[in-house]
């Protein structure tokens, strides 16, 4: 904890310290209690066990491969939680203080809400593909663990939630669709370009939400010339590029180029961000 100068979590080597982990799996108030009762400790086998239990409800929140082998695989499924059941017992029997039950609790409650979603996930996945198959096929809406585990971060490496679903749109005409869709669903909607983003933009903050994928939208439909009014008030022609969101950045300045104009965005990683997030990102 903060003043012992080690993670007391085991397999916490994320950016993120105990206090967060605890803050994000139990609540805040659970962090205050656990630093309370750091003092009373005997053995600190209880601390021990305790620590382990939030980390494993933290790893299976955040490795999409370890919670679909709870999916996949019933009996470890049950394996793990009569282990869990077992420990927040062996903790809640050894406590000295009143002050661990609101804690235990926490855990139970933290515990059976991961049991239901284990065994709902398949029958909401299904109503997933069913609806936003619908609108782009069913081999474009993704569950599986690589999938959901290369679309919870950009290049940040900064992961808070996993999302439930990717999906990928091969027309524009798509995309409203799909946004009023997942809308109906109940769930959030997080665009995704090729994920070279260092802002964040495209990490999942919450759980319940699904990545619309861009990178098969990558038509470049040609160069316009528009009429637009300068800073002085005078009439200026300039060419206008029209392309989809998944435009690959170099591709569009090689595009101008071969017209004999200039695409003026440069950023670095041109050679593989996307126009769409060029403009999420000003």
């Amino acid at each position: 904890m903060t003043d012992t100068g080690y993670r007391e979590i085991p397999y916490n080597y994320t950016s993120a310290d105990d206090e967060q982990i605890v803050s994000r799996v139990l609540g805040p108030d659970t962090w205050q209690i656990l630093e309370r009762l750091r003092i009373q400790r005997v053995t600190g086998r209880s601390a021990r066990l305790l620590m382990r239990f939030i980390g494993d409800l933290f790893i299976l929140k955040r490795n999409p491969f370890i919670f679909q082998e709870l999916i996949d695989f019933p009996k470890r499924k049950k394996a793990y939680f009569k282990k869990s059941e077992a420990e927040l017992s062996v903790i809640e029997s050894a406590a000295l203080n009143e002050d661990v039950v609101p804690v235990i609790k926490k855990c139970r409650a933290a515990l059976n809400e991961l049991k239901k979603e284990i065994s709902s996930i398949k029958k909401k996945r299904n109503e997933i593909a069913k609806v936003l198959g619908s609108i782009v096929g069913k081999e474009n809406v993704y569950f599986d663990p690589f999938t959901i585990n290369s679309h919870a971060t950009d290049a940040t490496d900064w992961r808070m939630c996993l999302p439930s679903a990717v999906v990928r749109p091969y027309s524009e005409k798509q995309v409203p669709k799909l946004i009023k869709a997942i809308e109906k669903l109940g769930m959030k909607v997080i665009p995704r370009g090729a994920g070279t983003g260092l802002t964040g933009g495209a990490v999942p903050l919450k759980e319940n939400c699904i990545m619309i994928n861009t990178e098969k939208l990558t038509k470049i439909h040609g160069i316009e010339k528009k009429t637009f009014i300068d800073d002085d008030g005078q009439e200026k022609q300039m060419g206008v590029l029209k392309l989809e969101s998944g435009v690959i950045t170099e591709h569009a300045m090689k595009y101008a180029e071969s017209h004999n104009l200039v695409f003026a965005t440069d950023p670095t990683s041109s050679w593989g961000c996307t126009i769409g997030g060029n403009i999420s990102e000003n």
